[in-house]
């Protein structure tokens, strides 16, 4: 009996020897590396100024430029269009498989709607295995007011670098 304990041991430690660790990243998870470009819509929350303001169709991106700093895109198309161009610092959060679940972040920008003017973005990706990624993001336009809208996408990834 002992000696059949022994090797029923001896065969799990073999078994889970080439297992990675828990906190590895595996090869067929999640990267962070990934940039997107895809769709959604945004809702408007405050302003006249442009469809920031009113809401509209939506292109969104993510270009990765380093690590933990990307440069995010949203286009919104309404009755005034409005593209808006932020540098951003983020966050990836991880499960205990080391895979991320999600990637908040914050930053400034610019404002384009027939003027430029400052902007403030902030949001959170999380990504939709390995080709897609979910994205909301509220922007805020500073201009005689403040224009808000919240944005919602889905981007297809892939990797520039």
């Amino acid at each position: 009996m002992i000696r059949v304990s022994g090797i029923v041991l001896l065969l799990a430690t073999v078994g889970f020897a080439n297992q990675p660790a828990l906190a590895q990243t595996d090869e067929d998870g999640p990267k962070d590396k990934r940039s997107y470009i895809g769709i959604g819509g945004n809702i408007g929350l405050n302003g006249e100024e442009s469809a920031l303001g009113e809401g509209g169709f939506s292109i969104v991106s993510r270009t990765r430029i380093i690590e933990y700093l990307s440069l995010r895109n949203s286009t919104v198309f309404g009755d005034d269009t409005a593209s808006m161009f932020a540098l951003t610092g983020e966050i990836p959060l991880t499960n205990a498989s080391g895979d991320i679940t999600a990637v908040p972040f914050l930053g400034a920008g610019i404002w384009l709607h027939g003027e430029v003017d400052p902007l403030i973005s902030a949001g959170v990706d999380v990504p939709l295995g390995q080709d897609f990624t979910l994205t909301n993001r509220v922007n805020f336009g500073f201009d005689d007011d403040t224009d808000i809208g919240l944005t919602i996408g889905i981007g297809y990834n892939f990797e520039l670098f």
